[in-house]
């Protein structure tokens, strides 16, 4: 809840089928979804590994482009 993002609204209209995306991640497991700056790239936070390596293989299997990192 403390993240948040100003571009957010404007980006979902500028970029067709963004929203369909952020289903999509809400879809494979993601709990909340965000916007990176002025976007489009959609990330999502999680408590573990083992859940974002189910996130990023369910939307990788849905033929989304994923990568998993880590925060430093």
């Amino acid at each position: 809840s403390l993240l948040y993002n100003g571009f957010e609204q404007i980006a979902f209209i500028s970029f067709p089928g963004l929203a369909e995306h952020r289903q999509r991640f809400l879809t494979a497991g993601a709990k909340t979804v965000h916007l990176t700056g002025t976007g489009p790239t959609l990330f999502s936070l999680v408590e573990d590994r083992s859940e974002a390596e189910e996130i990023c293989h369910r939307m990788a299997s849905d033929g989304v482009e994923a990568y998993l990192t880590q925060t430093t």
